[in-house]
């Protein structure tokens, strides 16, 4: 093995990963010392980086958080990384120690040659901000709703947001890239967060990390029963999300237009 898959080697977080695998990942980070008190990864502007500490230990300026330090195995900035969001706080080094950091285009560039390791590493990072939520009191306010729907749908989801865009121009809401398009064009409505095709961050295989972090109230699919699509599995691994999250899913006019109670 080499030097610096060893580094990640006895990491908690990545336990869960073979050393071939290791070996592969390592490729995609950058290793950097730093020092007692430095500033690291400092918010400027939109993030395009996360990072594990390998050693040392790292405080977050942050007064919504009770326990603000991270130590080695601990992801730094994951959160900017799973909400495609700016960076919430400042992290000043408390000791000597090295980082590891990774760019979200070399994410999209391991995705690329080894999609399996890719999303074994979102997903690891997901239940890694999951735990810490947890452990430091604070939950994610469920409160995004995601519309996407089959092309022979998408009418149907127009008219539906036509005639409800009172309460829906209130709403943040996540869609697909095409859908966004079209709801712009056509209602005049403009989505929070796009959902681009093929890509890891910030895209579709992102939204059951969204789902997982408690950050969706509400799903609205809308398809064509009948219909063989290429992206069933995917479907059905957000429709078994909603079930095992109690995030409102629906699939059909009758039922959008029932969970609107939920936002009103």
């Amino acid at each position: 093995m080499s030097e610096k898959a060893e580094l990640f080697l006895n990491l908690k977080s990545f336990q869960d990963f073979y050393s071939e695998e290791l070996e592969v990942i390592c490729q995609y980070f950058s290793i950097h010392k730093f020092f007692d008190l430095q500033e690291i990864m400092p918010k400027t502007g939109r993030d395009t980086s996360f990072g594990v500490i390998l050693s040392g230990e790292i405080s977050i300026i942050d007064e919504r958080v009770d326990n603000p330090s991270r130590i080695a195995g601990d992801f730094l900035g994951e959160m900017a990384l799973l909400e495609s969001i700016y960076r919430q706080a400042d992290f000043i080094a408390a000791s000597d120690g090295q980082i590891a950091i990774m760019t979200f285009d070399d994410i999209e560039n391991l995705k690329l040659k080894n999609p399996y390791l890719a999303v074994k590493l979102i997903h690891r990072i997901t239940e890694s901000a999951v735990e810490r939520l947890h452990k430091n009191g604070l939950r994610a306010h469920r409160k995004y709703m995601i519309l996407m729907a089959d092309e022979s749908k998408m009418s149907d989801l127009l008219n539906w947001v036509k005639k409800e865009i009172d309460i829906l121009s209130n709403v943040p809401i996540i869609a697909p890239e095409w859908v966004a398009q079209s709801l712009k064009q056509n209602v005049n409505l403009s989505v929070k967060q796009v959902i681009h095709p093929f890509v890891l961050v910030g895209g579709a295989d992102t939204i059951g990390a969204q789902i997982i972090l408690g950050n969706i109230k509400a799903v609205v699919c809308l398809r064509e029963p009948l219909a063989r699509r290429s992206n069933r599995a995917s479907l059905d691994a957000i429709f078994r999300l909603c079930d095992t999250y109690q995030v409102i899913c629906a699939t059909n006019i009758q039922t959008a237009r029932a969970i609107l109670s939920a936002f009103t």
